[in-house]
């Protein structure tokens, strides 16, 4: 009976203890990082991260700062001016335009105006003057006055008709630029959730597999030392010192698990959680070559940039090409006019034509262009190396993606080895060691298609920093 692991009527009892021990194990351990473990999914874990962790909050509030920054931006469009003033003066003497009366005044006035201009320049201007002189010490009755007036101006030609047009459009392509910072912020955090939560995946796996691998080896020394009279000293100590690699290992790998839980749970900002045994699959979604080239040029963060900087500069360029022209605006008015009961009524047309003679625009126009035409190559430049990696990261997913099928394949064969091991151990044709070697064998080869998996998982989420899409998920299958 010393030798009983070679008798195969033996062999089912032992295989289903093993089986039970190792899950319970590895169970207890996983379930001991904490209390309520709830499994998460990769899902999951983003949704919660997307919503809940600090660097989500933060962004929550750069959103609705640019919100609030896009909603004064669209009110300065169209820009509204409202003024108002008063006045209250004396005059201790005649004043210059009242030599005649020789007396002291006092006068009240108050001025009340709205305007409204557009992009184009155009504006519309209405205003009231309200004034009352009082002669101080004289029986000269009290001189009211008032005053309503339209304005209108239209700018057809030159600076002025392209100002504020030219204004918005920087603030403009400033404020994008801003939003797509912030939505290449949420795609980072997302992928950075996904990061943490797949390389805490792998790193649960192989400290599963250490264990479960230095557990079996455990088993197998402990039948060579009871079995000394087949085994010689040296098989013993050959399978002592893969022992103790194997713990070495499981230690090292512990410690990573650890630290990746960690660092995922910082993210989450939570403790009670254990991953779900299960990773999802790889998003059946495909990128085009051209595809991905476009997508990896809108995401550019360093192109956007320099985009950014050619846009403005070229407003800056026609700015300085317009104002190198005469100024053309025509416009008119109408109002009416009291004073003390005698009211009256004045319209007119105007027409104003100005022109800059100090120049300096002519020396803006040749800097602006010779800055465009630097930013323009380094545009071609960095243009050029993304067409590289696009192409690089193409047949890079495309050679991973076929790299899970096939190690995923292999890992159903060495199953399936492991299989008929077991029932050629049944009928003597193995021994007990040689199933283990099998189920070692099959263990390795499913650890590395994980591997693979969790790999081509990061590959496609690198891929999807680049780009403007999200994470979209397959449905996860057993």
């Amino acid at each position: 009976m010393k030798n009983s692991y070679l008798n195969p009527a033996c062999e089912p009892k032992l295989i289903f203890l093993r089986t039970f021990l190792t899950g319970f194990l590895l169970v207890f351990s996983l379930t001991a990082l904490g209390k309520n473990v709830k499994y998460l999914t990769l899902s999951e874990a983003i949704a919660i991260g997307m919503s809940k962790s600090t660097e989500a909050k933060l962004l929550l509030e750069e959103e609705q700062r640019l919100q609030s920054k896009k909603y004064q931006y669209l009110n300065r469009k169209r820009k509204y001016e409202v003024s108002a003033s008063a006045s209250n003066y004396k005059n201790e003497v005649a004043d210059s335009q009242d030599l005649e009366a020789n007396t002291a005044s006092e006068t009240q006035q108050v001025i009340l105006s709205f305007k409204q201009t557009f992009e184009n320049g155009f504006y519309w201007k209405i205003s009231r003057t309200q004034r009352t002189t009082k002669y101080i010490e004289s029986d000269d009755p009290d001189v009211t006055f008032s005053k309503n007036l339209l304005s209108l101006s239209l700018p057809f030609y030159g600076k002025s008709a392209n100002k504020l047009k030219i204004s918005n459009k920087k603030e403009e392509i400033v404020l994008e630029g801003e939003f797509e910072k912030l939505n290449h912020g949420k795609i980072t955090l997302q992928t950075t959730i996904a990061k943490a939560y797949l390389k805490l995946f792998l790193s649960r796996e192989y400290y599963k597999n250490a264990k479960q691998h230095s557990l079996l080896i455990d088993k197998k020394l402990k039948r060579k030392q009871s079995a000394t009279s087949q085994v010689t000293e040296f098989e013993t100590r050959d399978v002592q010192l893969e022992s103790l690699k194997l713990k070495q290992d499981l230690a090292i790998k512990k410690v990573q698990f650890q630290t990746d839980f960690n660092k995922l749970a910082l993210i989450l900002d939570r403790l009670d959680f254990d991953l779900s045994p299960v990773l999802e699959p790889l998003p059946t979604e495909e990128f085009s070559l051209e595809e991905m080239r476009q997508t990896y040029h809108k995401r550019s963060v360093d192109l956007n940039k320099l985009r950014e900087a050619k846009q403005t500069k070229t407003m800056d360029l026609r700015s300085s090409q317009i104002a190198k022209r005469p100024d053309i605006s025509i416009g008119g008015y109408t109002g009416e006019t009291e004073e003390n009961s005698e009211s009256g009524n004045n319209t007119g047309l105007t027409l104003s034509i100005t022109y800059n003679f100090a120049g300096g625009e002519s020396q803006k126009v040749s800097v602006y262009q010779h800055e465009l035409a630097k930013l323009e190559l380094s545009i071609q430049q960095i243009t050029k190396m993304l067409d590289q990696q696009a192409e690089e990261d193409f047949l890079k997913l495309q050679s991973a993606r076929q790299m899970v099928g096939i190690h995923q394949d292999i890992y159903l064969l060495n199953k399936e080895q492991y299989s008929l091991s077991q029932n050629r151990f049944r009928i003597g044709q193995l021994n007990q060691d040689d199933v283990v070697d099998t189920e070692i064998k099959m263990m390795k080869s499913r650890i590395l298609a994980v591997k693979k998996h969790v790999e081509t998982w990061l590959l496609f989420l690198q891929i999807l920093e680049k780009t403007d899409k999200n994470i979209s998920f397959a449905e996860s299958i057993q």
